[in-house]
Order: C-alpha cells, then sequence, then structure tokens
C-alpha cells in the first residue's frame, strides 16, 4: 500500500506499507514502513529537500534448504579413507562389500542441521548416541534479515539550468544469514606470529568431541550478521536548454559489516560464537571511499551528439590469511598477527579504478515517421587495468609478509597474462547500435 500526500501546496508526502512472508523462515511479522518527503521552501521551484525512511526484508536464498536436507545427520555423507585407517572396509573381496553407514565404523563427520527445530534434532541426535544439549547458542528461529534505509537531501537551481545538490545515506543491516558452526573449537588468542594449535588439541575442546560415528562440525543457517553504509554525494550538473549537458559528482562513503552478505569467500579467522561480532568487524569488500564521476555530452550540427563519462574510484578491501590452520579449527581462514594481533578482516587494500567511456550517435531522419539511430560507445578506452582485489592474498605466518603478497597472479607465472584472476573489470571495448524508431 502506497500513496502520496499533498500536505500543502510546497510539501508533498509519500506513505506507504509492506509485508512480506517467506515461509521458509520462522518470521511472521515483516511490515515494512515507507516515508518520504518532497519539499520546496516558501513554494520556489528552485530548491528542493527531499529524503526518507524505508525498512526492507531480505529473502533467505532456497538453495539453504537443500543444505541441510542433504547434509544432514540422516543425509548424504562422504569420507576418505585409506587401508588401516577408520572407516576402511575389512574385506574389499567379500561380496557385498559393506558400505552401509549405519553398520560402518566411520570417522566424525560434518553435518548442517536447519535452526527452530531442538525437539526434532534432540530426539535425532540421541539415536547416534550423541548429546544435543551440548551445543551452545542453537537458534530457535530463523528470520529475513532487516535493512533500514534513510536519506536526506536537497538541491538547488544557482542559475537557469545549473543545479548543485547533495544527499546523505544511511543503512544499517541486521540479520544477516551465516553458517555458523555450533561445535566450534574455543578460543585460541595469537599474540605473536607462528602460534599453532593442532587439530587433536582443537577437537578436544569442540562442545561434542568428534569420535567415530560421531560429528565434527554442526552447521546452522543464523542471523549473526550486521553491515553499515554511510555515504555523501554532491554533484553539481548543467543543462543548457539546446546544446550541452554537464554534471560531475563525488561520493564519499564507507561500508563495513561482520560477514559479507553474498559470502565472497571471506570466512572468519575463528568460528565460535562470542569472537563473530566486533572481532569481524571491518570494510566490506564493495567498500570504496572515495568516487568521482564526470559527465559531458554536445549535441553538434547536423543532428551529431557526442560525449564522455569519466569514473575514478578509490580501492577496494582484500583480505589476508597465514595460509594455515593456526587455531586447528580445520580451516585456513586464520588473520596474521601484525604488531601483537590480529589484523581485522579485509585489512588491506587494492589499487584504485578509472574508467573513460565516449560515445558518438547520430539520429537520421528518413522520413517524417521514420527515424534511425546510430550510435557507438568505447568503454574503458585507455584499456586501465582494473583490479579490484588480489590473486595472492596469503601473507604468511611470520613477521614480515610473503614476498607474493599483494600480487595479482603466484611468482614464476607469465608477466604479461594475469591467469585464474576473476577480480576484474573488462578490458577496452566497444559497442555499435542501431534502432529504428516510427
Amino acid at each position: 500500500m502506497q500513496d502520496d500526500w499533498k500536505v500543502r501546496r510546497d510539501l508533498t508526502l509519500n506513505l506507504g506499507l509492506r509485508y512480506d512472508r517467506q515461509t521458509l523462515t520462522n518470521a511472521k511479522k515483516n511490515f515494512a514502513p515507507r516515508l518520504g518527503f518532497g519539499w520546496n521552501p516558501g513554494g520556489d521551484a528552485r530548491t528542493a529537500i527531499r529524503g526518507g525512511y524505508a525498512m526492507y526484508y531480505t529473502q533467505i536464498r532456497s538453495n539453504a534448504v537443500a543444505a541441510y536436507l542433504v547434509n544432514g545427520l540422516d543425509g548424504i555423507a562422504s569420507y576418505t579413507a585409506s587401508s588401516g585407517q577408520t572407516g576402511f572396509p575389512t574385506c574389499l573381496t567379500c561380496v557385498p562389500v559393506n558400505i552401509d553407514p549405519h553398520s560402518l565404523t566411520i570417522p566424525a563427520r560434518d553435518v548442517v542441521i536447519r535452526a527452530g527445530q531442538r525437539a526434532f534434532y534432540e530426539a535425532q541426535f540421541a539415536r547416534y548416541g550423541i548429546n544435543f544439549d551440548l551445543l551452545p547458542n542453537y537458534p530457535d528461529k530463523l528470520v529475513n534479515p532487516r535493512s533500514q534505509v534513510f536519506t536526506i537531501g536537497g538541491e538547488r537551481e544557482i542559475v537557469r539550468g545549473l543545479f548543485a545538490g547533495a544527499d546523505y545515506v544511511h543503512q544499517h543491516l541486521t540479520g544477516i544469514d551465516r553458517t555458523i558452526d555450533l561445535n566450534a573449537p574455543s578460543v585460541f588468542d595469537r599474540t605473536t606470529p607462528g602460534q599453532t594449535r593442532s587439530v587433536a588439541a582443537a577437537n578436544a575442546t569442540r562442545p561434542i568431541v568428534p569420535v567415530n560415528n560421531g560429528v565434527r562440525q554442526v552447521n546452522v543457517l543464523m542471523n549473526l550478521g550486521v553491515a553499515d553504509y554511510d555515504g555523501l554525494q554532491t554533484q553539481v550538473r548543467y543543462q543548457s536548454t539546446s546544446r550541452m549537458t554537464f554534471s560531475v559528482s563525488y561520493t564519499l562513503s564507507k561500508a563495513t559489516n561482520t560477514t559479507e552478505p553474498d559470502g565472497n569467500g571471506i570466512n572468519p579467522s575463528q568460528g565460535i560464537v562470542s569472537r563473530l561480532g566486533e572481532d569481524e568487524h571491518g570494510p566490506s569488500v564493495l567498500d570504496q571511499r572515495h568516487r568521482a564521476v564526470i559527465m559531458f555530452a554536445y549535441r553538434f550540427p547536423w543532428g551529431f551528439r557526442a560525449g564522455t563519462l569519466l569514473q575514478f574510484a578509490s580501492a577496494r578491501p582484500f583480505n589476508a590469511t597465514t595460509g594455515v590452520d593456526n587455531n586447528g579449527d580445520g580451516a585456513n581462514n586464520d588473520r596474521p598477527v601484525i604488531n601483537g594481533a590480529v589484523v581485522s578482516k579485509s585489512a588491506f587494500r587494492g589499487s584504485g579504478t578509472e574508467d573513460v567511456a565516449i560515445f558518438v550517435e547520430n539520429n537520421v531522419r528518413l522520413s517524417e515517421r521514420f527515424h534511425l539511430l546510430l550510435r557507438l560507445e568505447g568503454f574503458n578506452i585507455f584499456n586501465h587495468a582494473n583490479m579490484l582485489g588480489r590473486g595472492q592474498t596469503i601473507y604468511g605466518d611470520a613477521t614480515t609478509p610473503s614476498t607474493t603478497f599483494g600480487e595479482f597472479v603466484a611468482s614464476g607465472t607469465a608477466s604479461v597474462a594475469v591467469p585464474a584472476f576473476a577480480n576484474i573489470d573488462p578490458p577496452r571495448m566497444f559497442q555499435l547500435q542501431a534502432r529504428f524508431t516510427f
């Protein structure tokens, strides 16, 4: 439901209310209010003040269901074992070979469970001889992530056709879904490089100690992530009635979070719930503090129009790891120790980006009713290598970083090509367009 309400001649309110329901989650009260306003102080059409507040709910991806259906305690499990190890068949010539998981002795495995089904899992784990109640922080519900957005800004026509304005945006996102190991090992604090804990020692500190036919990781989707964005955009634009259009904008922004909403492979240094808040608070991989955009277009005689768009932005962050499993949790997510403390998430920066684009077009009048628009566009015409991240993010576990840390490719690969590096914007491109209107 949404409507505009003209309070008076110079003030308009936009009011709305939205309701979301996703049966995959336990949330049933996802009411999202919307409020916006537009104000011309004193009825002066040359000055505009605008702002608003809105709430949004994000869907949980449906493939999350597959994780606990397939990889649950009664789901599909895989493991690797050599002759003599736990889980290897005692007889390969016997017919049939015994591969029944209910009668085999297999290593402790990683499972995925669902939030909000405590009674079900208490009974299910009990059938395997496992005490589910030993797991701390089991969530009794899964809700949709909620975003709250606040904006305020204004614009003023200084002289005819010349406008200047600024807008501020704040976004606060809570309840970001992330996978948590409820059976994570205890905290392993490091203050100097080279400190490690064995996997066996870490497993001994898990709430449910891994044993044969038991569990190691017990993963569950929880609403345990927070993200914030603050941005201030200033803009000056000029538009004449006939030939020229020009604008320049600059955005100063900051984006932080405790987990990446879209994944991106940046996992926590320690998986225990008590360390997934401020310990994991850092820049988002999409954080670009500075961005400037310049646009210019001019209409020439004989129907030709040409212009350019220039974009310049500061570097994005990337995350550093030691390359080894320092805390023994079975994952190489550990970040390096620098100056006596583990560095924050995504503490390093890559390279700035720039893109210069051009266009030229002509609207050919074939007749009174038929027109043909021909347009040529060029993107990144200087072929600038816009590297958004780094290929070599292993800092190492010593007092000095690895010699390859921060490079795009591993040492010894081709110096001209950049193989196996996906975090790069497109190179120089040209595009032709023909549009027929009638």
